[in-house]
């Protein structure tokens, strides 16, 4: 990897605990965090950038989120897939995650709010949809 994502690694872990702490809260999610995607993505893009590291959600038409920082997709919730059930995080170069169907982007957005009214406005069920605070 490199300096920066030696920076997001930790903000990512940290992300993570917070979605596998909510899940096990809330019984509407899976203890692989399947349906916290967006969720999650929103509140780990929210941490990245009070630390000033821009990123970008992106959204796969098979309903899954995950973030771009730089040229690395950066995913808290990919252990919803077989590939990665047991990688809490995932940080691929885009090169790697083009292996991977659910790492393409299908939408992208520069804002959690912009997440939201998409997913709103798309008809997401309302406990798969991001949070914007």
């Amino acid at each position: 990897m490199n300096e920066l994502m030696d920076r997001v690694k930790p903000i990512a872990e940290a992300a993570r605990w917070w979605a596998e702490e909510k899940a096990q809260k809330d019984f509407a999610y899976d203890k692989d965090l399947m349906g916290l995607c967006a969720i999650a993505s929103a509140k780990l893009f929210r941490d990245l950038q009070k630390e000033s590291i821009p990123a970008q959600i992106h959204v796969w038409f098979g309903g899954h989120v995950f973030l771009t920082v730089e040229d690395y997709v950066v995913d808290i919730t990919a252990t919803q897939f077989p590939d990665f059930k047991t990688t809490p995080v995932v940080i691929l170069h885009e090169r790697e995650a083009t292996a991977f169907e659910y790492f393409t982007s299908d939408k992208s957005f520069t804002s959690d709010d912009a997440l939201r009214k998409y997913q709103q406005k798309s008809r997401w069920p309302a406990y798969q949809i991001a949070f914007t605070k």
